[in-house]
């Protein structure tokens, strides 16, 4: 078991993205990362989300309070504003995750394994054909300042123990997840470790910082 001492550094200007339309169309989803931002204050930064080129699905993304929002679009309207976290600092780790349930109608927010915030949103998740899953950017210009790794997404709710277990051992969670990469570096590619194939290609540049979250890696991945 190793722990982590490495993640990609988003300077406002590295991107990634899968080429993949996939996580769309569903009633259930839940997005996972760790972060440690560089600026807080740009509204609508891009964590992880489904957005452009071809409309919206979802986006876990700087709030407008200096917090994290997950916003769902659905076939019954826009979601915006989504739920969004407390105010968080600069230069801190923090583990966030949305979910959505469209049994319950509700998109929540969680920070660090809790329940923060929530709101109701019906429907199910627009069917975003040609949109592709993307870190760092939404595709309309709100590039991510600061350090994202082991970004994580399901095609189902998990429940917050769930969420705890996945946050502090990713990839421990297997059942529906459909792309899990660790994000230790910059390299032109970061793979699918999930086994869908879903690997992320660097778009833009950025750089590779030793700083990482309190997470540990089954067999020292």
């Amino acid at each position: 078991m190793a722990t982590s001492s490495a993640s990609a550094d988003f300077t406002g200007t590295l991107l990634y993205d899968t080429g993949v339309d996939f996580l769309d169309n569903i009633g259930e989803i839940t997005v996972m990362c760790w972060v440690n931002s560089d600026d807080t204050t740009d509204d609508f930064d891009a964590v992880v989300c489904k957005g452009a080129p071809a409309g919206e699905a979802w986006f876990l993304q700087n709030g407008t309070g200096n917090g994290f929002a997950f916003r769902v679009d659905t076939n019954l309207g826009n979601g915006f504003p989504g739920p969004e976290s407390s105010v968080t600092s600069t230069g801190v780790w923090y583990n966030v995750s949305g979910t959505w349930n469209t049994s319950d109608t509700t998109t929540r927010i969680n920070l660090d394994g809790v329940e923060v915030a929530s709101k109701s949103r019906t429907g199910s998740i627009i069917a975003n054909t040609g949109s592709t899953v993307k870190v760092g950017t939404d595709g309309f210009g709100n590039i991510y300042d600061g350090k994202i790794c082991f970004v994580q997404g399901w095609d189902r709710q998990l429940s917050l123990a769930e969420i705890t277990q996945a946050m502090y051992m990713p990839g421990t969670v297997p059942a529906n997840l459909q792309v899990y990469s660790q994000f230790f570096t910059s390299n032109a590619t970061e793979y699918d470790l999930s086994g869908n194939g879903r690997d992320f290609t660097r778009t833009s540049t950025g750089g590779t910082s030793n700083d990482g979250p309190p997470v540990f890696m089954l067999g020292g991945q």
